[in-house]
């Protein structure tokens, strides 16, 4: 058998295809000879033989490398160092091999930059990870079916640390609460059968406290034993299902509020109805309103243009203030509504306008009657006979007893709350039978009617 790597005469055309670029260099850091292997620029002949390496290179790799060369030179052994090299803005790194020959140095130039790039990137990316799992509060466990141990490590806050921790698994099942427990020992057996990326949430009771948990399968990988590894992401979701629970009670609040409340986009596209709103325009709650445009379901806004008015009114995340009259196509009882429209964008930038309003039917009806005793008590005045005198000489006289009456009576009707009441004094008032009362005693609060001279 022929010994080709052994023959000598075939040694230097293996060295070009296998070695790396050798230097020999003197004591004195000058380039006695060089072998390049690479088509780097800085290393070819015409660029370090006969030159002193030293001066050639930057301060930063300077630095790095002389320590390492005397100790070769003092110590006579053999030493391996990354270094990093900045040429031109560019940024080069490479392995150098260095062994004492002959009272001088041969370096071995190996070039790594394609490998310390791609080991930058890789623990650039696991920093990143690192700090979104803090940030997240995301932690990492394993678990081996044969041993049934629990590893875990990670920013969990929950039994995680950086090191890992090791909890058998019928320990960390006696901290899950009691109502969630069968459905994570479930999830743990499905695991063992199958690949099962589908996350659970769960809670553990620790110190006391109620944590709210989610896990994840992202391996499952089989021993030489038979047993499987199975690897996954487990998160500390606490916070998020507090603000969850805040949001729902907060939706719970508006939707069963007794005003009529409903959010739309700037085209009209209703995208939230509470159930008053729904009630008050006979929407069910089961229909799809994100198929309706709020000017096709609110009657005091008939056409996009009506609702575009409304929306001008309201300021870039301010709010007006508006009065519907009429405001539903089915309930005629409605009267008007009294509310205030805001502007909201969230945080993807969308825009949506949210509109609370409350029924004031009563109030108008109220205003109304008042009204009407207003115009009553105008009609009944200017139809007094002219040329009386209110007060002579200090005493009234029949027109004081008059006004005085009519005064009283006003006052009366307006405290007045039965409607029964108010509607007998208006048949009263229609037939213009009046029994006035001796003004000495309207003015202490005790008489009784009388027949009165019609007027």
């Amino acid at each position: 058998m022929d010994r080709i790597l052994h023959d000598a005469n075939n040694a230097q055309r293996i060295l070009k295809l296998t070695a790396d670029t050798m230097l020999l260099v003197d004591r004195h850091g000058v380039c006695v000879d060089i072998e390049p292997h690479c088509d780097l620029w800085f290393l070819q002949e015409n660029i370090l033989l006969g030159k002193n390496i030293f001066e050639l290179l930057p301060e930063y790799t300077k630095e790095r490398v002389m320590p390492i060369f005397q100790t070769v030179l003092e110590e006579q052994r053999s030493i391996s160092k990354n270094f990093k090299l900045v040429l031109k803005d560019e940024i080069f790194y490479f392995k150098c091999l260095m062994f004492p020959y002959d009272g001088m140095v041969l370096c071995q130039y190996r070039d790594i930059t394609q490998r310390s790039n791609v080991k930058r990137r890789l623990e650039q990316a696991n920093l990143t990870l690192r700090a979104i799992q803090k940030i997240a509060q995301i932690g990492q466990w394993a678990y081996n079916t044969n041993q049934n141990i629990f590893h875990y490590l990670g920013y969990t806050g929950v039994l995680c640390e950086e090191s890992v921790q090791n909890l058998a698994i019928e320990k960390y099942v006696e901290l899950i609460v009691e109502e969630d427990r069968q459905s994570f020992i479930e999830w743990c057996h499905v695991n063992e059968k199958e690949l099962n990326m589908e996350s659970i949430s769960y809670r553990v009771r620790l110190n006391g406290e109620i944590f709210y948990m989610r896990i994840q399968t992202y391996l499952r990988e089989e021993r030489p034993d038979g047993s499987f590894n199975i690897e996954g992401y487990i998160q500390n979701i606490t916070d998020i299902q507090h603000r969850r629970n805040d949001i729902n009670t907060l939706t719970h609040a508006i939707n069963n509020a007794k005003e009529s409340i409903f959010a739309a986009r700037p085209d009209g596209t209703i995208i939230f109805a509470n159930r008053r709103f729904l009630y008050n325009h006979g929407i069910s709650e089961n229909e799809d309103i994100s198929q309706l445009k709020i000017y096709n379901v609110a009657a005091d806004m008939p056409t996009q243009e009506a609702w575009n008015e409304r929306c001008k009114d309201v300021i870039h995340g301010g709010s007006s203030n508006f009065v519907a009259h009429h405001p539903s196509k089915i309930n005629r009882d409605i009267l008007a509504y009294e509310g205030t429209m805001y502007n909201v964008t969230n945080d993807s930038g969308e825009e949506s306008y949210w509109s609370f309003a409350h029924d004031i039917s009563e109030r108008i009806r109220y205003e109304a009657q008042i009204k009407r005793l207003n115009q009553i008590m105008d009609t009944t005045i200017n139809n007094l006979p002219a040329g009386r005198s209110i007060m002579i000489s200090g005493t009234f006289t029949e027109t004081g007893r008059l006004i005085t009456a009519i005064f009283t009576r006003t006052i009366l009707s307006v405290r007045m709350t039965s409607i029964s009441t108010r509607l007998s004094w208006q048949r009263r008032r229609d037939r213009r039978i009046f029994k006035w009362p001796p003004a000495e005693k309207v003015c202490t609060g005790r008489w009784k009617e009388r027949t009165g001279t019609e007027t």
